[in-house]
């Protein structure tokens, strides 16, 4: 990933969990176009999860609470086609 983002393709965007630059994104780009990722449990993200992974976008005050939920849970759904009626 080029700093913290991997375009998957021209509708899909990923991002680094705790990336700073998200807000920028979300701003410029939109924040339905946006979703996480992590390394969990990958091994170097020992003594990072959760607090240094999604921890960091949840408490991240520069996104609208709208924001967070669509990155972390609305896009990740449509992304993936769940049905979670």
């Amino acid at each position: 990933m080029k700093d913290g983002f991997k375009v998957i393709d021209a509708d899909r965007h990923v991002l680094e969990a705790g990336e700073e630059l998200a807000p920028v994104f979300v701003e410029h780009v939109g924040e339905d176009y946006l979703t996480v990722a992590t390394d969990y449990p990958h091994s170097d993200c020992i003594g990072k999860f959760p607090d240094r992974t999604v921890g960091d976008l949840t408490s991240n005050h520069h996104l609208s609470t709208e924001a967070r939920r669509k990155i972390l849970w609305d896009n990740p759904v449509r992304l993936y086609g769940l049905n979670l009626n």
